[in-house]
């Protein structure tokens, strides 16, 4: 009896390949077919092989996907993501243009129901009129400018205010420069128990006061602090200076007073 023994390798894709073929072998597949035995006359084909697969040998990749019978989980492209934070982005966009334009509207209606408009600057020339204001003690005074000073400085300022917490070097400068040629008030917008915890903490140099006069934002053409003001002895504003000042306003206001005090010595 003569025997013909065939062997392959079956790699993990479905296909064969020699023994020596860098992939893995899975399994050997032996037959044999026997050429004159009488007992077989019909067996002169190759017979249906059995494939047996040890799953040690089947990488994590496939043997999930093999386990797994769901749908394939959907990946959304960046370019979504992108398209879709534009949008919102827009959106957000338009929203505040809508409201700023609605916030525009409504001061126009407020203004047009109330009778207010917007002081506008103080001119100089124009009079300053009496102020009433509190003392740090708590007792009620004014400012009515009859003093016997040639100038007055009005430093008006808020407690809140980061501008106006960035002009107090350069009003502490004033004061020193000056060096009492002229009457330099400190206006507070607040009350007088926090601006006395402002002024304490901050160590003013000079006279401080509580504004206790509603319309002083009027009269006065105030509409925003800090504001620096210099009024002559006869209340006739000479300047004003809205927000902080810079080196140039400063010896402005340092020249304005010093030319005025060397005139009335003169005349004197």
């Amino acid at each position: 009896m003569t025997f013909v023994g065939i062997s392959l390798t079956l790699d993990c894709r479905g296909g064969f390949h020699s023994a020596d073929f860098p992939f893995r072998r899975i399994t050997t597949i032996a037959f044999f077919r026997s050429l004159n035995n009488p007992a077989h006359p019909k067996r002169v084909g190759l017979p249906p092989f059995r494939r047996s697969i040890d799953p040690s040998t089947v990488p994590p990749s496939q043997e999930g996907s093999r386990r797994h019978t769901g749908l394939p989980k959907m990946k959304i492209p960046t370019k979504w993501f992108n398209i879709l934070g534009l949008m919102v982005i827009t959106l957000l966009a338009i929203d505040v243009v809508v409201l700023s334009v609605k916030n525009r509207d409504l001061k126009d209606h407020i203004r047009e129901i109330s009778g207010f408009e917007p002081p506008e600057p103080f001119e100089p020339g124009s009079v300053a009129g009496k102020i009433s204001v509190t003392l740090l003690d708590g007792r009620n005074d004014s400012i009515s400018y009859d003093e016997a000073y040639a100038k007055y400085i009005l430093f008006v300022f808020s407690t809140t205010c980061p501008h106006c917490e960035a002009n107090i070097p350069t009003w502490k400068s004033l004061n020193e420069t000056l060096n009492g040629r002229c009457f330099i008030i400190a206006i507070s917008i607040h009350d007088v128990e926090r601006t006395v915890d402002y002024v304490t903490k901050r160590e003013f140099p000079f006279y401080t006061v509580s504004l206790n006069d509603t319309a002083f934002y009027q009269r006065y053409k105030i509409s925003g602090v800090p504001v620096t003001m210099l009024i002559a002895t006869d209340a006739t504003v000479e300047g004003v200076w809205k927000g902080r000042l810079d080196d140039e306003q400063e010896k402005d206001i340092v020249s304005r007073i010093t030319l005025n005090a060397a005139a009335s010595i003169n005349h004197q």
